[in-house]
């Protein structure tokens, strides 16, 4: 026969077990990454200009590409740079994040990669044809480097 504990109330934690819990819980909140929120002023409108922008961006940088010969294909081979462009459409401060680096570091194969990816933006030095009305959709740019199937 099954009882009914619904009314009963559990019992009191020990000393010191509650607070323990609750301090572990705030820990382990803290160390969690806070989600990206979105841009409440990101229209739809600012996203087709970014996609744009994007685009023209990638084709000048592509342009500039030269496939290594020895680039093999991978599963994920993609690799994403971020630089800043100055007002005038000059590229600097190519950045490479740590972990997009320990990523390349575990699968050597990307490496040919990076660096073609690295030389192509660097051989690009300045993006013409960008809407200097709209520097702020342009001035900060992730690029995810795929080459062709």
């Amino acid at each position: 026969m099954l009882r009914d504990l619904s009314e009963r109330e559990p019992p009191p934690p020990e000393a010191g077990e509650a607070e323990t819990k609750l301090e572990e819980t705030l820990e382990r909140l803290a160390a969690l990454e806070p989600a990206p929120q979105p841009d409440a002023r990101d229209t739809p409108e600012d996203r087709f200009a970014r996609a744009r922008i994007y685009g023209l961006i990638q084709r000048q940088i592509q342009a500039n590409w030269r496939r290594p010969p020895a680039l093999q294909e991978v599963d994920d081979m993609v690799v994403s740079l971020d630089f800043q462009l100055q007002p005038d459409g000059t590229i600097h401060d190519l950045h490479i994040s740590d972990a997009e680096l320990d990523r390349i570091d575990r699968n050597a194969l990307l490496r040919p990669l990076l660096d073609s990816a690295q030389a192509a933006i660097l051989r690009t030095g300045k993006i013409t044809g960008l809407p200097p009305e709209e520097y702020a959709l342009w001035r900060r740019v992730r690029l995810n480097f795929r080459p062709p199937r």
